[in-house]
């Protein structure tokens, strides 16, 4: 689909080159296509995604596979976010950068 909405959700290794990407709507949600990104990386140590990526089950599905979630905790949430680190949360930007 393209157009002016379109989302490009992207995954990329600890260099910030691609691994691989999925086109979606506007309308669909980032939690939509994380597995299927997180299933594309074969090994690593960290997860490091924005607040669009934030729901419980991502987090679950990601130390599934051996990975700790770098995830800030939403506004309005309750729970507390242990293991999120500052330092490895501003390395998200290799993201940004491969755009």
């Amino acid at each position: 689909r393209g157009g002016r909405t379109t989302k490009i959700h992207l995954a990329t290794d600890a260099n910030g080159l691609p691994i691989d990407f999925k086109i979606t709507g506007g309308d669909v949600h980032d939690s939509q296509v994380a597995k299927q990104l997180i299933d594309t990386v074969d090994e690593a140590t960290y997860l490091i995604a924005d607040k669009g990526y934030a729901a419980g089950q991502i987090r679950i599905y990601a130390q599934n596979k051996d990975m700790i979630p770098i995830i800030p905790m939403r506004s309005n949430s309750k729970r507390s976010n242990k293991e999120f680190d500052k330092y490895l949360y501003q390395l998200r930007h290799l993201v940004e950068n491969a755009f």
